[in-house]
């Protein structure tokens, strides 16, 4: 049997293989409660932020692995006791399989004559994860089951309770309604104002009669035991602990019984109220109202059906049907998919990071970039939340503490921890944003600023006025060769090695500078800003005189120039040498002549491609011991010091299809399609699952080659997204229409795209009758001929729905 196989058209898929190299987690999440659950049962569950309010434990790097989880124990009459997950029993007697949906995960398993079902969910407007259990016994007697659920309470916040949980476990509580049959849960320590209005009261309840239940974790596994064989199940019923010190665990047991043939089903809830330490008797009254819904059946079926809805509208945005299926599952499904999952917890929960971190600006404004599409007000609002941030100088923290869309904290200015790149995303995101809805919004919303010491204010300009300081910024902070100062670093955070003095410049940062201010012009072109459109156009030429005459090595771009003025990426160097970044953006940014970014592509084509994907650099730079003072603490291979980088790869994607290089285009593509490296490295190789994107792969010049590491919350999801929609199938939004500009294999002969643009649907069909991977003759819009590739916004007023044939040649 395979490992795994996709079923539901492709929407969703089985895992076979309990075992697997890697956790291959689920993502549950209503955009309040969120919860990661893998293949074997293993996970946790957090509200809003996981490293604030993280209400289930689970443990990273440590063995047992994938650990612990959302398990259900089920004791037979026998004595015998299984669960329907592979963790935490892992015993071979029971059949298993598991399969992961959009907002749901579902084990199936088979234990003797007894088949199970659990399912797991968040509802999307109630704040809890269902556990929805049905047991069927197939054989010919009554059968009389004790279910169990387990979960291991966490102390809210991760960091702190690695470090002072030892004092913070005389801070829990756990207690029972009996009247109402509601175990609570809280945590009591009061970090900060923030913390103290949103802490959440945890209720852990059932609709079905408690027989027993056990608040007290090390009173249910039991003395030097684990969740293997807690000692609680050796009895007939847990001793209904409460306490007020240690570790939570939330444990209901209920008895289930079920005549010959028949089914028999039960439902457990997890779920959180705000403000437990604001107003407690409130809080409990919001539980006890929550799970009186809860108890409901009609209930609960009404919210899973809202929920399946919600992800199929997601989708419906944008569908295409290709006759390459495994990458239309990827463009239609699991790339979505993944692209909202990266837009909600940028702060990176997964199998081996705590999720820990704070609002990245580079990391956000990327991830919400392809979810414009999908949820144009919505990315808008986070837009604005994070101009709200931004300096009155125009830059923008590398780091922000909060809460996305409530409250940002960016610090005080600092130059020397800015990194070149962070701000120049600004301006992308407003154009997608100004492009898929109104851009009027740029010169009619008005937004905040923060001073230099990280205050906010009441200065308010509008969005477009904002940009402008942004490109403000970078015009005046360039080196000697008038190429960006590299700050901080750019977008590989380690190049900032070569700029320990300040005075390092990256190249990488002036294509993307003329990237942004080609945007930049077009807004203002539109606008009607004549001076700032001369201004802008100004400072492009300088950008792209000095590129042309500095950064250009003879047979490729130079990634930047270090302190001393000296440039990196030389073909002489002896690490280093050949950097991707720079080739794929100054085709993307439109730097150089077709003559030298083909030469460039072509020692790309030649040195970087590994045949599963672009390295990032080569050769990798030597580190301890045999450098002392070296570029990375990274070993070569590894991460930005020579992995193939899978989020730059995607660059080469859209570069490849400006070019017309519909084979690499979409080799490129397909490279980087989780399924596919199963197939051209092997799963024990790449470990990772088969649906999410990676941010990268350990690269040949390491023994772990192959390896696909830092799962699904990377830019990869995002730039992947744009690449395929926008260039590959060639839909792109501009602010007067829409460009069609596919870049396809010549044997396609046509193809389907169905996309939203404000308010109207857009049902195209590409014709190629003449076999070319690039070019439009013309397109027709309801009948209507349009000579070129470009279908103005005003065909489409009144209208909600169009039909297109776009004729390629």
């Amino acid at each position: 049997m395979k490992n795994y196989e996709f079923i539901e058209n492709g929407y969703a898929i089985r895992m076979n293989r309990m075992d697997t190299p890697y956790p291959w987690v689920n993502y549950l999440t209503n955009t309040r409660l969120s919860a990661m659950i893998s293949q074997a049962g293993g996970g946790y569950l957090w509200y809003k932020l996981p490293a604030k309010f993280r209400i289930t434990r689970y443990r990273y790097n440590q063995l047992p692995t994938d650990a612990p989880g959302f398990y259900l124990y089920i004791k037979e009459e026998n004595g015998e006791t299984w669960c329907p997950t592979f963790q935490p029993m892992q015993d071979a007697k029971t059949e298993r399989h598991s399969i992961h949906r959009p907002g749901e995960t579902i084990y199936v398993a088979r234990h003797g004559d007894t088949e199970a079902r659990l399912s797991f969910y968040i509802p999307p407007d109630i704040d809890t994860l269902v556990w929805d259990l049905t047991l069927k016994n197939c054989g010919a007697e009554e059968k009389t089951y004790q279910v169990y659920t387990y979960a291991d309470l966490s102390q809210y916040n991760w960091s702190s309770e690695q470090s002072f949980g030892y004092y913070w476990q005389h801070m829990i509580r756990t207690t029972y309604d009996a009247d109402n049959q509601i175990l609570y849960y809280t945590c009591n320590y009061k970090y900060d104002d923030y913390t103290v209005k949103t802490s959440p009261l945890v209720y852990i309840a059932s609709d079905q009669p408690l027989v027993s239940f056990c608040g007290d974790r090390d009173a249910f596994i039991g003395n030097y035991r684990s969740e293997a064989n807690p000692i609680a199940l050796e009895q007939d019923k847990c001793n209904n602990e409460e306490i007020a010190s240690g570790n939570g665990s939330a444990v209901l047991h209920v008895t289930l019984k079920s005549g010959a043939g028949e089914s028999v089903g039960a439902h457990f809830f997890i779920g959180v109220t705000e403000g437990a330490m604001v107003d407690y008797q409130k809080a409990r009254a919001d539980a006890l109202n929550a799970v009186t819904r809860l108890r409901d059946a009609s209930y609960v079926t009404a919210q899973k059906a809202a929920l399946d809805a919600r992800y199929q509208a997601h989708f419906s945005h944008y569908l295409c049907e290709i006759p390459d299926k495994v990458a239309q599952r990827q463009i239609n499904y699991w790339g979505p998919l993944n692209a909202m999952q990266f837009s909600l917890f940028h702060p990176t929960p997964q199998p081996s990071a705590p999720g820990v971190r704070t609002i990245g600006a580079r990391d956000k404004l990327q991830a919400i970039m392809p979810m414009v599409y999908r949820d144009p007000a919505g990315v808008k609002k986070s837009l604005l939340f994070m101009l709200d941030a931004q300096y009155t100088n125009g830059a923008i923290s590398h780091n922000i503490r909060g809460m996305m869309d409530e409250f940002s904290i960016p610090g005080a200015f600092n130059l020397k921890k800015l990194k070149s790149d962070d701000l120049l995303w600004i301006p992308f995101l407003a154009y997608a944003v100004a492009a898929e809805g109104d851009p009027s919004y740029l010169v009619t919303e008005k937004v905040g600023y923060c001073d230099l010491d990280g205050n906010h204010i009441d200065q308010k300009e509008t969005v477009w006025e904002h940009l402008m300081r942004v490109v403000g910024f970078t015009q005046t902070h360039l080196g000697e060769h008038g190429i960006p100062l590299m700050l901080d670093g750019d977008w590989n955070d380690i190049i900032s090695k070569f700029s320990h003095k300040g005075k390092g410049e990256s190249v990488f940062a002036g294509q993307q500078y003329v990237a942004v201010l080609n945007k930049m012009i077009e807004m203002a072109e539109y606008l009607g800003k004549t001076e700032d459109a001369a201004t802008l156009r100004e400072w492009r030429e300088q950008q792209c005189e000095s590129l042309l005459k500095h950064a250009w090595n003879g047979k490729w771009w130079y990634r930047c120039f270090n302190d001393e003025g000296e440039p990196i990426g030389a073909e002489s160097d002896v690490f280093g040498k050949l950097w991707l970044n720079p080739q794929s953006w100054a085709i993307i940014s439109g730097v150089g002549s077709k003559e030298q970014n083909d030469a460039a592509y072509t020692a790309v084509e030649e040195i970087l491609d590994t045949g599963y994907g672009l390295k990032l650099l080569t050769p990798g730079f030597k580190t301890y011991p045999e450098v002392m003072d070296p570029f990375s603490p990274y070993n070569p291979g590894t991460s930005e010091n020579g992995a193939i980088f899978c989020h730059a790869h995607t660059w080469s994607i859209i570069a490849e299809s400006k070019r017309g290089n519909a084979e690499k285009a979409w080799k490129f593509y397909n490279d980087l399609i989780p399924h596919n490296l199963h197939e051209s490295l092997g799963t024990e190789t790449y470990k990772s699952d088969p649906f999410g994107w990676v941010s990268n792969i350990v690269g040949p010049e390491n023994s772990k080659h192959g390896w696909g590491n830092v799962i699904r919350l990377t830019g990869t999801c995002s730039w992947m997204n744009i690449a395929a929609t926008q260039y590959l199938l060639g839909v792109r939004t501009t602010l007067g229409g829409v460009k069609f500009d596919p870049c396809i294999p010549a044997d396609w002969k046509t193809y389907r795209v169905e996309r939203d643009f404000r308010g109207c649907r857009l049902l195209v069909t590409f014709e190629n009758p003449n076999g070319v991977s690039k070019g439009v003759q013309s397109i027709t819009v309801d009948g209507e001929t349009l000579a070129g590739n470009f279908l103005p916004v005003e065909k489409l007023n009144g209208k909600r729905e169009v039909t297109v044939t776009v004729t390629m040649g």
